[in-house]
C-alpha cells in the first residue's frame, strides 16, 4: 500500500498553506461561497484524505464489476506558481496506476479543474453514456 504524501515533514508546509486559505475564506463568510473549517479542521480533513488515498488503489482492485473514472486534468487549477502545479501533477499521477493496474476502470482524463462537473457537464455526460451504454 502506498504511503500517505502527507509526512511529518510537509504538515508544517501544508499547515501553513490552510491557514492561508483559512484566512482567504474568512472575507467570505455570509455568502453563498463561505467556508466554516479553520485551518486545523482543514488540515484534519486532508489527513483523512491522505490516509483513504494511500488505500484506494487497493480498493479498486478489488471491485468486480467495470468502473468509469472522470479525472480532471487540472483538478487544482491551472496556476504555474504556488501549490497547483505540484497538486496536479500528484493528482495524475494518482490517476495513472489506477488505468495501468486496474483493467476493470476506465479512466477518462478531461482537460478542466476541480468544477469538471460544471464546467464540461457535456462532456462528463458523454462519457457516462457511453460507459452505460446509452450512449
Amino acid at each position: 500500500m502506498p504511503e500517505p504524501f502527507l509526512t511529518e515533514e510537509l504538515a508544517p508546509v501544508f499547515r501553513a498553506m490552510w491557514e492561508e486559505m483559512a484566512g482567504e475564506q474568512r472575507a467570505l463568510r455570509g455568502t453563498a461561497r463561505q467556508v466554516l473549517l479553520s485551518a486545523g479542521e482543514i488540515f484534519a480533513v486532508n489527513v483523512e484524505v491522505d490516509e483513504v488515498r494511500a488505500a484506494i488503489l487497493d480498493r479498486y482492485r478489488r471491485l468486480d464489476g467495470p468502473v468509469t473514472a472522470v479525472m480532471s486534468t487540472s483538478m487544482a487549477g491551472r496556476d504555474e506558481e504556488g501549490p497547483a502545479p505540484w497538486l496536479n501533477r500528484n493528482w495524475r499521477a494518482g490517476g495513472e496506476p489506477l488505468a495501468r493496474e486496474c483493467p476493470q476502470v476506465a479512466v477518462s482524463w478531461i482537460d478542466g479543474d476541480h468544477g469538471l462537473v460544471f464546467t464540461h457537464a457535456r462532456e462528463v455526460a458523454g462519457i457516462v453514456r457511453a460507459a452505460s451504454g446509452a450512449g
